[in-house]
């Protein structure tokens, strides 16, 4: 089995971790602002020439997101283009796949975790979940490169959150 676990958001990953607990680390690929449709394709045709060469299963999570409120009419339009273009790639390869509510996978992958906190331009505590993804993979996979580029010196927090969704498939999914 192999688990697929992705982020769409403006600046989203894929994840890929075998059985075996080889993981691929993907940021979804950009000209300028935009998705480079040619090379999320070649992404996901390596995961089918997989899935067909080896007989491999692949099951995909993808993190199930809605409009922003407050964001333009236009970012709410290139997200759900992205949303799309990446629920496209997975019906693509065959796998099976199923979106996933950001806070069903949080409560698993944070288990254990101190709450970690940051407070708003308001002034108001905020429940960090980025910085507790990052804690909660970076235990996990402690040797996974996080960083989306070799002169990269901040971990990429869509490769992170794929990460950990595609850890989450891995525990509900693993026979």
């Amino acid at each position: 089995m192999v688990y697929v676990g992705i982020d769409p958001g403006k600046n989203g990953g894929i994840a890929v971790i075998s059985d075996s607990g080889q993981v691929k680390l993907f940021t979804l690929p950009k000209i300028g602002l935009d998705i480079d449709i040619t090379a999320l394709c070649k992404i996901f045709n390596v995961m089918r020439d997989h899935m067909q060469s080896t007989g491999a299963e692949y099951r995909g999570v993808i993190e199930q997101v809605h409009s922003i409120h407050g964001s333009s009419a236009s970012s709410n339009f290139e997200f759900g283009e992205s949303v799309g273009l990446l629920r496209m790639g997975m019906a693509m390869t065959g796998m099976g796949w199923e979106p996933v509510q950001p806070k069903a996978w949080q409560k698993v992958l944070f288990e254990g975790i101190p709450p970690l906190t940051y407070k708003d331009k308001d002034g108001k505590e905020k429940r960090d979940t980025k910085a507790m993804a990052h804690t909660a993979i970076s235990r996990l996979y402690p040797s996974a490169n996080l960083l989306p580029t070799a002169r990269s010196s901040k971990p990429h927090e869509g490769i992170v959150d794929a990460l950990c969704i595609a850890h989450y498939a891995r525990i509900k999914y693993q026979k």
